[in-house]
């Protein structure tokens, strides 16, 4: 078994490590009565009755809770995957327990989001939408840890785990 090196906070490291502090806070952000269901559809419907003129209202609003389950499972794909990388760039291993450690901060995040809207009265908290976000990381974990691993195969640098 391999054991992590020590951390190695380099300029690339830290900025990645912003990046996640940054996105989650905009993850947070977006859990906010602005992003809610009242204020996006004042946006999104207007558009899709441009976008899909001859569909019925009631294709218009499965289409905008299509995007808001997407832009879950897309805001948690990125933050795991910063997070991920995040790890990766201090500790230079593509181990898979970073890809278990970035899923518990996808974990977190989202519960503490899901939590605090069900606190919101124009929001509310969904344990469904947690597992969306955990999907969302966890795909983005597999795709960059295969991408990874693949790359160190080709250059003959993987290590046994």
């Amino acid at each position: 078994m391999t054991t992590t090196a020590s951390p190695k906070i380099t300029p690339t490291a830290a900025a990645i490590w912003l990046l996640v502090v940054l996105w989650t806070g905009l993850i947070i952000w977006a859990g906010s009565d602005s992003y809610s269901l009242a204020k996006t559809s004042r946006v999104l419907l207007p558009l899709l009755r441009w976008l899909l003129p001859d569909a019925n209202p009631r294709t218009h609003w499965e289409v905008i809770f299509a995007l808001r389950k997407a832009a879950h499972l897309i805001e948690y794909a990125i933050l795991a995957w910063l997070t991920w990388l995040a790890l990766f760039s201090t500790y230079r291993r593509a181990l898979l327990r970073f890809a278990g450690y970035a899923l518990v901060w996808v974990v977190v995040v989202a519960a503490f989001d899901e939590i605090r809207q069900g606190l919101v009265e124009s929001r509310t908290g969904s344990i469904v939408d947690v597992g969306i976000d955990l999907s969302g990381g966890i795909l983005a974990l597999a795709l960059a840890f295969a991408y990874t691993r693949f790359m160190q195969r080709k250059r003959g640098s993987v290590e046994a785990e």
